[in-house]
């Protein structure tokens, strides 16, 4: 359907920014419905695709925002994020994967960091742990962040929090390191 689209969409075009591929995103973007048609349908139907509409338009904002980021336009990734963050919190939280793939005020924090915007950054990754609890990447994310912010603690307690979901994790798995660096020398060496 529609979202499985965007959300294939959102996953080619990040991971062609993380190849530096802005060109390719671009037209990636350019290239893909991400709404696609809208069925035809009774009035929960209906109900229902106006939930998917939102979750396309919080990856469609996602995206922007991404090459925004990528083209040395903070101010304008930044304004979508808000767009993106402040429809997906509207949006009712249903069980399983995350729709979108990934969350808006995961993406946003992360975002902040890279501009050098702890604060701003620990209240997004607190905004998605409050949708989705214990989730890697915002623990990751809010360690960091109270890191950069001078806040040991909760650091300490993200980092702490991060190493017990990923307690079986493989040793490489990126973020892995970095959240027993911020722990510090008592961290668990598994």
């Amino acid at each position: 359907g529609r979202v499985a689209a965007a959300n294939d969409l959102f996953a080619s075009a990040f991971a062609a920014l993380q190849l530096g591929n802005v060109t390719d995103v671009a037209a990636i973007f350019s290239d893909g419905d991400t709404a696609g048609p809208a069925p035809a349908g009774g009035a929960e139907h209906r109900a229902h695709e106006a939930g998917d509409e939102a979750i396309v338009t919080v990856i469609e904002r996602e995206l922007k925002a991404l090459i925004r980021m990528a083209k040395q336009d903070p101010a304008g990734a930044v304004a979508l994020m808000k767009q993106a963050a402040g429809t997906e919190i509207q949006m009712s939280f249903e069980f399983g994967p995350p729709l979108p793939v990934k969350p808006a005020n995961e993406l946003f924090g992360e975002m902040l960091l890279q501009l050098g915007r702890p604060a701003e950054a620990r209240q997004q990754f607190e905004l998605a742990l409050a949708r989705a609890p214990r989730r890697a990447l915002s623990l990751l994310g809010l360690a960091q962040a109270a890191a950069r912010s001078g806040d040991s603690a909760a650091a300490s307690k993200a980092c702490r929090d991060l190493l017990q979901v990923w307690r079986r994790a493989d040793p490489g798995i990126p973020g892995l390191g970095e959240a027993r660096r911020i722990l510090g020398p008592t961290s668990p060496t598994r």
